[in-house]
């Protein structure tokens, strides 16, 4: 996975970046100060304490051989940074908080997942999946369980407060490349390189559905807000809006020259944002005859695989890995 992302930044830049539907008079776009020297990869929002945070890590196109990550936490209200946590590995996959804000989670490709206390920024608990392999990791929002699972399907449950691995599915068919969890802890939705999703059930972890979504190698997946809705990001640049529950497609779209790396879904249901490699933001939102309305932002950097909205707030903020900044989106027409 992490190979097929820095092929895709190379191309791009061989053959130039061009996009012919860019919106003529585009939302504003103010530029966060996130950090000195590192480009951001991922970020993530507190439910509670109105925090925000980046992983922060040697930008991918820069020559640089050193293996340097950190977490920065700033305040969401202000933005002013708070504290910085060293993070070991490189490539954060995963970024979350739980619910009351007290632990975050991070996971980096090669499979090392760490819990940390936000408050005194000492490790709840390092659990490993399967190393060298590329990874990605949930925390559930009790902060009692971690699921990690990877590109080969090897997927452990964690006990947090014990450190003990409770249970592992070892199935090629659950090969993953992106992970998230429905609000309420009860299911993990997991895609990956066959294009099949798949929902686990966190407790007993059985499989309780499973579909191909027939797009190939998935690598971005996001659930609506009221968990009735996913949205299955193809790496080939088809995009689906899938209804869980009736089982099929409520709307889809095309953005072959815009691979898709992030998505993200607005508080009220009603908007998509889905970030790609080549640096632009793809905005869509569908009303009730599933018609698609969308438009398309430029952002300073390349490579955008951090995105996401602000609480209730439709404003969004978005991340590169080519950028030491990230950029706070806002007042764009619905």
């Amino acid at each position: 996975m992490t190979r097929l992302l820095l092929c895709q930044i190379f191309v791009i830049l061989l053959g130039g970046l061009r996009h012919e539907n860019l919106l003529a008079d585009q939302p504003s776009r103010t530029e966060l100060k996130v950090s000195p020297d590192l480009g951001v990869s991922k970020v993530a929002i507190s439910e509670t304490g109105g925090l925000i945070a980046f992983a922060c890590e040697v930008p991918v196109l820069r020559d640089d051989k050193r293996s340097r990550t950190q977490i920065r936490l700033f305040k969401m209200n202000d933005y002013k940074l708070i504290t910085t946590i060293d993070c070991p590995g490189r490539l954060i996959s995963s970024l979350q908080f739980t619910k009351d804000a007290r632990y975050l989670l991070t996971c980096d490709s090669s499979g090392s997942c760490i819990v940390w206390n936000v408050k005194d920024k000492s490790k709840v608990g390092t659990f490993i999946g399967q190393n060298g392999e590329y990874s990605v990791a949930v925390i559930t929002s009790d902060g009692r369980y971690v699921v990690i699972n990877d590109e080969h399907g090897n997927c452990t449950f964690w006990d947090v407060a014990t450190s003990k691995k409770i249970r592992e599915l070892n199935d090629r068919k659950l090969a993953c490349y992106a992970m998230i969890i429905k609000s309420d802890d009860s299911l993990v939705v997991m895609a990956g390189p066959s294009g099949r999703v798949t929902f686990i059930d966190v407790k007993s972890g059985r499989i309780q559905k499973d579909f191909d979504s027939m797009l190939g190698a998935i690598g971005s997946i996001a659930l609506s807000p009221d968990n009735t809705k996913l949205l299955i990001c193809g790496v080939s640049g088809t995009t689906l809006l899938w209804d869980i529950e009736g089982n099929f497609d409520i709307a889809n779209w095309s953005t072959p020259k815009q691979r898709p790396l992030v998505c993200a879904f607005r508080s009220d249901g009603k908007q998509v944002a889905i970030g790609t490699v080549s640096g632009y933001i793809v905005l869509l939102s569908v009303d009730k005859e599933a018609k698609v309305v969308s438009m398309t932002l430029q952002s300073k950097g390349l490579m955008i695989t951090g995105l996401i909205y602000l609480g209730t707030e439709k404003s969004f903020i978005s991340c590169s890995l080519t950028e030491p900044n990230a950029d706070l989106w806002k007042n764009w027409p619905d």
